[in-house]
C-alpha cells in the first residue's frame, strides 16, 4: 500500500501537467485569458520538474529551435537598429508564447496528443454553433443577463467568443481541417459532426481570405492525396456555399466584393497598405524599420479608406510586414521557418495520417498570410504553436516506442499521465515515454 501511495506522488505533477495542456486545449477556440492561464502552469511545472530532476537530457528536439532562435535574433538586430527600440524590442514579449509549442511537444504520448487533438476540435465545434447563432441573431435575447463576452452586438459577421471575425475564422480553418484529418482516419460521427460545424462557422465569419484558404487547402488535399472523399466534400462546400449566397444578401455582398477594385473599401485599403510596405520595403531593404513601427494613416493611403484618421499598424498581408519592419534578410529566415515547419508537418503526416489535417490546415493558413497578418494574431499563434508542437509530440512518442530511452527510477519521469477523457475513451498505456 506504501509503494503504491508514493507512486501516485510521483504521478501526481505530471498529472496535473497533463490536466493543463488538456484546458489549453479546451480555451484555446473559446478564451485567450483561460489559454494563457492554463499553457502557463502547465509550463511553469513542466519546466519545474525538468529542473527538479535534472532531466534535461530527456528533452526531445524537434528541428525548429534553431529558426525560431535565429528569427528571435532577427528580431532583436532590427529592433535596436530602427529609430524606436523601446518599442520594437516589446515584440520580444510575444517569444514567450513558445512555452505553448515546448509543452504540447514534449509532454504526453501518442493517446494524450489525441485527446488534446479531439478536445480541441470539439470545443471549436461548439464555436462554429455558436457563431451561427451570432449570425442568425438568435442570442440577443441574452443581452439582459449573459456576460458582455458571451453577447455581441454586431450580428452582420459572426466573430465567436474572441469578438473577431478574422480571428474566429482563422481558428476554425485550423481546426475543421484537423478534425477532416481525425475523420479520414477514425472515422466517426463525432469527427464529421465537428468539421462540418468548423467549416460553417468560418462560412459564416465571411471572411473572404480565410474563404479562400479553406478552398485552396481542400483542394490541395484532394490533388496531392488523390482522395475523392474530400473532392466529394469539396464539391458539397461549394454547393453549400452557392446557396448560402441565394439566401442570405450580406454573404451575397461579401462574395461579389471579392473583385472589386474600385468601389469596395477593404479591398482598396488593402491595395494602399501593399503599396505603402512596398515603397517601405524600397526605402529599407536590409533592416527594415523595426517591429511595430508600422503605421500609415487612411490619408497616406493611394485610394483612401473609408475611416478618415485611422493609422494602421498592419500591412494586411503577414510576408510584407515582414519585410517591412526586418528587411528582406528577415523575410528570407521567417520564410526558411514556415519551410522547416511545413517540412516537419509532412513528414510526420506521411507515417501518421492522423496529423495529415495539420498539415493542410498550416498550408490553408500561409495562403490567409497574403490578406492578413496572423503572426500578429496571438490567439492563431497559439492555435499553430499548439498544433505544430502536438504533431511533433506524435513523431516523438513514436519514435520513443521503437528506442526507449531508459529512465532513472527515482524520478518518476516516464509516467506522465492523466485521467480518461470523454472524447474517445482513451486508455493509459503501462510504459509511458520520457518527457
Amino acid at each position: 500500500m506504501k509503494k503504491k501511495h508514493e507512486k501516485t506522488a510521483k504521478q501526481f505533477p505530471f498529472w496535473l501537467i497533463d490536466g493543463c495542456v488538456l484546458g489549453l486545449a479546451v480555451f484555446l477556440p473559446v478564451s485567450i485569458a483561460g489559454a494563457n492561464v492554463f499553457w502557463g502552469a502547465g509550463f511553469a511545472l513542466w519546466l519545474g520538474m525538468v529542473l527538479w530532476n535534472r532531466r534535461s537530457k530527456n528533452i526531445q528536439w524537434t528541428g525548429l529551435e534553431i529558426p525560431w532562435l535565429l528569427m528571435v535574433a532577427v528580431e532583436i538586430v532590427t529592433s535596436l537598429a530602427s529609430d524606436n527600440p523601446a518599442r520594437s524590442l516589446r515584440i520580444l514579449r510575444t517569444e514567450v508564447l513558445v512555452g505553448v509549442f515546448i509543452l504540447s511537444s514534449q509532454t504526453g504520448d501518442r493517446k494524450d496528443v489525441l485527446r488534446r487533438l479531439g478536445t480541441f476540435c470539439f470545443m471549436a465545434g461548439v464555436a462554429g454553433v455558436y457563431g451561427v447563432a451570432q449570425w442568425q441573431g438568435w442570442l440577443e435575447g441574452l443581452s439582459s443577463w449573459a456576460p458582455s463576452w458571451l453577447v455581441v452586438d454586431e450580428v452582420e459577421r459572426a466573430t465567436g467568443f474572441y469578438r473577431n471575425p478574422i480571428t474566429y475564422a482563422e481558428i476554425l480553418l485550423m481546426a475543421g481541417t484537423v478534425a477532416l484529418g481525425l475523420w479520414r482516419t477514425h472515422g466517426g460521427r463525432f469527427w464529421f459532426g465537428v468539421f462540418i460545424a468548423s467549416f460553417v462557422g468560418v462560412g459564416v465569419s465571411q471572411t473572404r481570405g480565410v474563404w479562400l484558404s479553406l478552398l485552396f487547402s481542400l483542394s490541395l488535399w484532394a490533388w496531392v492525396k488523390k482522395d475523392r472523399r474530400v473532392l466529394s466534400f469539396l464539391g458539397i462546400l461549394v454547393l453549400a456555399g452557392v446557396l448560402m449566397v441565394g439566401f442570405s444578401p450580406s454573404i451575397k455582398k461579401r462574395v461579389v466584393s471579392l473583385t472589386d477594385t474600385q468601389t469596395n473599401q477593404s479591398n482598396r485599403t488593402r491595395m494602399g497598405l501593399w503599396l505603402k510596405s512596398i515603397e517601405s520595403i524600397r526605402d529599407h531593404p536590409w533592416l527594415g524599420i523595426g517591429a511595430k513601427n508600422f503605421a500609415v494613416t487612411t490619408e497616406e493611403l493611394r485610394w483612401g479608406a473609408n475611416e478618415p484618421g485611422k493609422v494602421w499598424k498592419e500591412s494586411h498581408n503577414m510576408y510584407l510586414q515582414m519585410a517591412v519592419e526586418r528587411g528582406l534578410p528577415g523575410l528570407a529566415v521567417f520564410l526558411w521557418f514556415l519551410w522547416v515547419v511545413g517540412r516537419r508537418l509532412w513528414r510526420v503526416s506521411r507515417s501518421d495520417p492522423a496529423s495529415l489535417g495539420v498539415f493542410f490546415g498550416f498550408m490553408g493558413l500561409l495562403v490567409a498570410g497574403l490578406t492578413e497578418t496572423w503572426t500578429n494574431d496571438s490567439e492563431v499563434v497559439m492555435v499553430f504553436l499548439f498544433l505544430v508542437g502536438s504533431v511533433c509530440r506524435l513523431e516523438i512518442s513514436k519514435n520513443l516506442e521503437i528506442s526507449p530511452t531508459p529512465v532513472r527510477k527515482r524520478s518518476g519521469f516516464h509516467t506522465i499521465g492523466a485521467p480518461r477523457s470523454f472524447l474517445g475513451g482513451l486508455g493509459r498505456s503501462a510504459n509511458r515515454p520520457p518527457l
